[in-house]
């Protein structure tokens, strides 16, 4: 929980960057799902096709239903996540009264999202008093923690889930966390979790339904379909095609797994 603190009036609370989500102790922020468009065919890369993998197909009576994983380094690649995390560490606030130093971040997919870890410190000082035209003012004080945010993604029916999930903001010193920082990191406007949040949403985007079925062709799950069903491999083809608004998808660890019910 984070508290006022006589050191910061509310004309000095600062708002930027960054990041997602908050637990339900802390806030609760509803799912939404968000319709994407499918990415040009050209725009895919080779070595994208190549990260699906483990195919398994379960022909029964409820219908044909189609598996495959995306493993969490492709996810990484595919996201562009560690040029993310880069781009948003370093000196992220610098005012006449709040510095802002974001450093170490690193991520991991966890289960039904990614989490992001890093590392905080924060410079403040007051103005003391204004003679002949020359501010005078108080030290530097210094504060410094870490953090985390969970990002809670997915794939529901060929739509993109994106949406904040839990965080947490530690100090390392005694005392109360203050205002600056989780202003800077979870609540002021432009913080750091909305921000990773909006970028990783315009990534993920090229991980819809649709562009994922070409990927599932170009990576002969066709073939796959049309030896498991004794179907034309031309029919399997129209198969995953038509079902592109269909594929679902969950996060964990090893990656992501799609579904998709052929017929």
């Amino acid at each position: 929980m984070l508290f006022n603190s006589k050191y910061f009036n509310s004309s000095m609370k600062f708002s930027m960057l960054f990041m997602v989500l908050c637990l339900p102790s802390m806030m609760t922020i509803s799912s939404s799902l968000v319709s994407v468009q499918a990415i040009p065919k050209n725009s895919l890369s080779i070595a994208q096709f190549q990260c699906i993998q483990d195919f398994d197909m379960n022909v029964g009576s409820r219908g044909w239903l189609f598996s495959a994983t995306i493993p969490s380094q492709c996810l990484d690649s595919m996201l562009h996540t560690k040029e993310i995390l880069a781009k948003n560490q370093g000196r992220q606030k610098d005012t006449e009264f709040n510095k802002v130093d974001i450093s170490n971040l690193r991520g991991n997919f966890i289960n039904g999202g990614y989490r992001i870890e890093g590392n905080w410190k924060v410079y403040h000082r007051e103005l003391i008093a204004k003679t002949f035209g020359k501010k005078h003012y108080t030290p530097w004080s210094e504060d410094d923690g870490s953090f985390y945010q969970d990002i809670l993604l997915g794939i529901d029916s060929g739509n993109l889930i994106v949406n904040p999930g839990k965080n947490n903001i530690r100090r390392n010193s005694q005392g109360l966390i203050r205002d600056a920082i989780g202003d800077f990191i979870i609540y002021g406007e432009g913080n750091f979790r909305d921000k990773f949040v909006d970028e990783i949403k315009n990534e993920i985007q090229k991980l819809n339904g649709q562009s994922i079925a070409q990927m599932l062709i170009n990576k002969n799950a066709h073939q796959y379909i049309s030896e498991r069903t004794k179907i034309s491999e031309k029919s399997a083809i129209a198969l995953i095609n038509n079902a592109s608004g269909r594929i679902n998808g969950q996060i964990s660890n090893q990656g992501l797994r799609i579904s998709l019910r052929l017929r």
